[in-house]
């Protein structure tokens, strides 16, 4: 297992330091748990793969949406989502759909949006049953 620096882990995602950093620190307010030497972290191999999940989705979602979601990908890197947390962001997801419901059928067609819906439908469902 090889270690990343930031500067190294920025280079390959294509992303500024900075970012990595700020990724990182959500990361571990999400309850990620990074390997550390003293009081510095160390990126893993692992920790990279996590952080390109969190670049992927962090284009479609907020960041604190998206280290939750890197979370339920992840649940052995730290704390496990709770279920109310889990069904609060499908919720959310859920309504943005319904309310760009009108504008996606316009581009997209019907088909694509209101599959996504039932399949965001059928989630809630099950968390709630």
């Amino acid at each position: 297992m090889g270690f990343w620096s930031f500067k190294d882990a920025a280079d390959v995602l294509d992303i500024a330091e900075s970012s990595v950093r700020r990724w990182v620190v959500s990361l571990e307010n999400a309850g990620y748990k990074f390997e550390r030497n003293e009081k510095r972290r160390k990126l893993t191999d692992e920790d990279m793969l996590a952080l390109l999940r969190l670049k992927l989705l962090s284009q479609k979602m907020t960041l604190e949406e998206a280290c939750i979601q890197v979370m339920v990908i992840e649940p052995s890197k730290g704390m496990i989502v709770s279920e109310e947390k889990e069904y609060d962001l499908i919720f959310k997801r859920f309504e943005e759909e319904l309310f760009r419901l009108d504008v996606s059928i316009f581009w997209q067609g019907n088909k694509d949006s209101i599959g996504k819906i039932k399949d965001l439908w059928v989630q809630l469902k099950e968390r709630r049953n």
